[in-house]
């Protein structure tokens, strides 16, 4: 994003950042990092916290990802569980990829203690029987976030499958990005846009997330330039 204000003559209040899923969960994390940047957020069905068997899978035991592959005149799939090739441990704590609180909290979108007032919006669609993210999860989210900046929360049921853009109440809701863009475009009266041109880069702007032992220290400047640094923690949270 620094990047391109850089290069680019673009509607600085207008930046909106958009995922489903996994990316859901990496859009609200932006807003998060860089707190007066983005005019709206744009989450469907997106994680809340980081899940250790995503980030080291092969140590505790857990697939990360199942291949299911169908065999000719025979009953059964084949199954094969697989596990990312990743440096991060769970096991050795003297290793410097260590993943330990201080990992987990800096990705953890549920701590109230790391968020700032805003006037960022989001736009949030979760299915209230997602087998891959629960739904109570997202609660937890929108309860925190309700606090500091405006939210509009649609809980997808089934009775939202009838005629209407969801098609299903899986953790994609059957629903395209375009679709789900012009729905949201349809609820913002303001057009999906801030107040101020402002923003953290602009403000140079210096956010200090504290994770236990770790402080990460996010320091935004006006050539849009970001800088993290990671520091001994002033104390646990």
């Amino acid at each position: 994003l620094g990047e391109i204000l850089r290069r680019y003559e673009i509607n600085r209040k207008r930046i909106i950042v958009y995922g489903h899923s996994y990316g859901g969960y990496i859009a609200s994390m932006m807003g998060k990092f860089a707190p007066h940047t983005f005019s709206a957020v744009v989450d469907k069905g997106g994680y809340t916290k980081s899940e250790l068997r995503h980030v080291a899978g092969g140590e505790i035991l857990e697939p990360d990802h199942i291949v299911s592959i169908p065999i000719s005149d025979f009953p059964a799939n084949f199954i094969i569980s697989t596990a990312a090739n990743n440096p991060w441990t769970i096991e050795d704590e003297m290793s410097p990829n260590y993943f330990s609180d201080s990992h987990r909290k800096i990705r953890n979108l549920l701590l109230e203690e790391q968020r700032v007032l805003s006037e960022t919006k989001y736009y949030i669609f979760h299915s209230e029987k997602d087998g891959l993210v629960p739904v109570a999860d997202k609660d937890k989210y929108v309860e925190v976030l309700r606090k500091y900046n405006p939210v509009h929360y649609k809980r997808v049921s089934e009775d939202d499958l009838e005629g209407g853009i969801f098609k299903n109440l899986e953790n994609a809701m059957g629903v395209s990005h375009g679709e789900l863009f012009d729905l949201v475009a349809g609820l913002d009266r303001e057009g999906l846009q801030k107040k101020s041109e402002d923003n953290d880069f602009s403000l140079n702007n210096v956010h200090t997330f504290r994770c236990g032992e770790k402080d990460y220290v996010f320091k935004y400047s006006d050539d849009c330039v970001l800088r993290v640094s990671i520091q001994p923690g002033a104390g646990k949270i």
